[in-house]
C-alpha cells in the first residue's frame, strides 16, 4: 500500500484528517502496529486506546480496534481521556501496549497517534519501522491458524479509568492548606479540563474554570497554550480573580 512517510514524525504519527488520516489508514496503522508489537513481544495480548475530543477521534478508535482484533490483540477502550491517562493505563491495568489518538496542540483539522510498547512511547526510527510494515503490507499472520482452529474471538471492551486515576492522585498527592489555593484553569475545550477541574476541586482547591466542556471544533481558541494570543482570557481572569 502507498504510505505517506512524512506523517510518521519523531514522536508520533500526525496529519490532516481526510487528507493524510482516514479510517482506513487508522485500520492499517493498527495492523502495522500489531505486527511491530508481536515481533517485539510475541506474548502480547492486549492494547489500550484513548482518544481526545476531535471529531474524527472516536471513528479512528473504532477502526483501530478492528485492526487490532483482526491481528490477534484484545482492545481496552478507555474512551475520551487526556493523554496522561493512556500512559497511566500502561502502569495500572494489564495491557502490553497503548495508543493515544490525539491532535495535541494542533488546529482542529489535524489528528494523530501516539504509540506505546510496554510502558514507554516509541519514537524516531522505531515509528518509521511501522510505516515500512504498512508499505510492504507485511502484516502479522502468526496467529491466523490458531484463530481458525479455536474460533477464538479477540475482544474490544470499554473501561472507565478516570475514577482509578483520581483515586491514585488523591492518595499520592497531599496539598498543605489547599483552601488557600485559587487556580484559573483554561481547558481550551480540550480533554484535560473535565478530569482536572473536578479533581482539583475534590482536592479542596478553589477553581475558576474556562472552556471546560470538550469540543473538537475548539470554538473559543485553538488549543496551543504556547501561543500568547490564545491565553489572553486566562491572563485576564487570573488578574481579575487575584
Amino acid at each position: 500500500m502507498k504510505v505517506n512517510k512524512t506523517i510518521f514524525r519523531k514522536y508520533d504519527v500526525r496529519g490532516i484528517v481526510d487528507k493524510d488520516l482516514t479510517e482506513n489508514f487508522a485500520y492499517n496503522l493498527a495492523k502495522g502496529f500489531s505486527t511491530y508489537i508481536l515481533k517485539n513481544n510475541p506474548n502480547a495480548e492486549t492494547i489500550s486506546i484513548g482518544f481526545d475530543a476531535r471529531l474524527s477521534s472516536p471513528d479512528f478508535a473504532k477502526a483501530m480496534s478492528k485492526g487490532f482484533n483482526e491481528s490477534g490483540l484484545n482492545v481496552i477502550v478507555l474512551g475520551m481521556v487526556p493523554t496522561p491517562l493512556l500512559y497511566f493505563s500502561l502502569h495500572t491495568i494489564n495491557v502490553d501496549a497503548g495508543v493515544m489518538i490525539t491532535g495535541s496542540h494542533n488546529p482542529p483539522e489535524y489528528n494523530g497517534f501516539k504509540l506505546c510498547l510496554g510502558k514507554v512511547s516509541i519514537y524516531g526510527g522505531e515509528i518509521k519501522k511501522i510505516a515500512d510494515i504498512m508499505e510492504k503490507e507485511d502484516f502479522v499472520s502468526i496467529r491466523q491458524e490458531d484463530f481458525v482452529k479455536s474460533k477464538k474471538e479477540y475482544k474490544t471492551i470499554n473501561y472507565n479509568i478516570i475514577p482509578e486515576y483520581k483515586k491514585y492522585v488523591k492518595n499520592n498527592i497531599k496539598i498543605k492548606n489547599p483552601e488557600k489555593l485559587k487556580i484559573v484553569v483554561d481547558s481550551g475545550n480540550g480533554v484535560g479540563g473535565f478530569v482536572a477541574v473536578p479533581l482539583m476541586k475534590e482536592l479542596g482547591i478553589e477553581v475558576i474554570s474556562l472552556y471546560e466542556e470538550p469540543d473538537g471544533t475548539f470554538p473559543n481558541h485553538h488549543p496551543d497554550p504556547m501561543v500568547k494570543e490564545y491565553v489572553q482570557e486566562l491572563i485576564k481572569k487570573v488578574k481579575e480573580e487575584n
